[in-house]
């Protein structure tokens, strides 16, 4: 009779801990997923921002020089624009659009990208048998 309800304390003390660890888990994720679409949200309105600068008169570097971190490049008959919406602190998009020459914009690259840099490890001691 005592080991059962020693068994039955042990399972159900494991259980609660695992619940306590898998809601901490989907808490963390579902904080990540809102960055990430606020993220999302923010860099969709920063592209219309970008186009509805763009119909004015004038380049586009100009035309963009008012709005941060976006950087215009010409690259031919077009002009490549470039910016970064930060997600948190480890994750970044990176945002490139193509703006051609009768300013219709397309997107050449939109991904999620680590912004920590990354640094390989040094190696391992092999134990050589001495």
């Amino acid at each position: 009779m005592v080991f059962a309800v020693l068994c039955l304390t042990i399972f159900s003390v494991l259980s609660l801990m695992t619940t306590n660890s898998d809601l901490k888990l989907s808490s963390r994720a579902a904080k990540s997923i809102e960055d990430y679409y606020n993220a999302e949200y923010l860099a969709e309105t920063k592209v219309l921002d970008i186009k509805d600068k763009l119909k004015g008169n004038g380049s586009p570097d100009l035309l963009l020089s008012s709005l941060d971190g976006v950087t215009v490049s010409r690259r031919g008959t077009s002009d490549t624009i470039f910016f970064i919406q930060s997600v948190d602190d480890k994750r970044d998009i990176h945002v490139t659009l193509l703006c051609s020459s009768d300013r219709k914009l397309s997107i050449v690259e939109w991904k999620l990208m680590q912004n920590d840099s990354w640094s390989p490890d040094a190696g391992i001691e092999v134990w050589l048998g001495n």
